[in-house]
């Protein structure tokens, strides 16, 4: 265990700053493995206050952060949410409960692109939201369309949907 007092940083000195770092080795089946630091920080300096745990890698890089206003970062020095990860994610046996989102805000979204993705508007159901709009509903019952469906390259004997058996009756 070290307690770093009154560093500096980036050539400023750090006024009522404390760091305090656990760093050792740990072994898995007889095998040592490098390395690994801990490490709290309470630093105070004219700029930017800095109140976190870390756990850092071999080089010193913060791998994984726990900032004063709880949000946790895997990753990234920087976390915006209460849980920010850069990098996939795995899970083998996935269990996730959310809200149900709504047509203009929906749960999935894809980037910046924050009102087209998929919502869950009541019970058993589950629905694709577009531009703000609905464009697709499904439940037990139905597949139902908000939208027109288009298709290219039919004719009228060999529709684009046509009906099982019959392959040159449909639209």
């Amino acid at each position: 265990v070290r307690r770093l007092a009154d560093s500096t940083s980036s050539g400023t000195t750090l006024q009522n700053s404390n760091d305090l770092y656990l760093q050792g080795s740990y072994f898995i089946n007889a095998t040592n493995i490098p390395s690994i630091s801990m490490r709290l920080r309470n630093v105070v300096s004219a700029t930017t206050p800095l109140h976190r745990l870390s756990v850092m890698d071999n080089a010193g890089t913060e791998r994984f952060i726990v900032r004063k206003d709880g949000n946790v970062g895997i990753l990234t020095t920087a976390p915006s949410q209460a849980l920010h990860v850069t990098g996939n994610i795995f899970n083998n046996s996935w269990v996730y409960y959310a809200g149900p989102g709504s047509v203009g805000a929906p749960l999935y979204t894809f980037g910046t692109d924050t009102n087209t993705g998929i919502y869950r508007p009541g019970a058993d159901q589950l629905a694709l939201s577009a531009g703000g709009a609905a464009s697709a509903l499904v439940d037990a019952s139905a597949f139902t369309l908000n939208v027109p469906l288009l298709s290219v390259g039919a004719s009228a004997s060999a529709p684009s949907y046509s009906f099982s058996g019959d392959p040159n009756t449909g639209v």
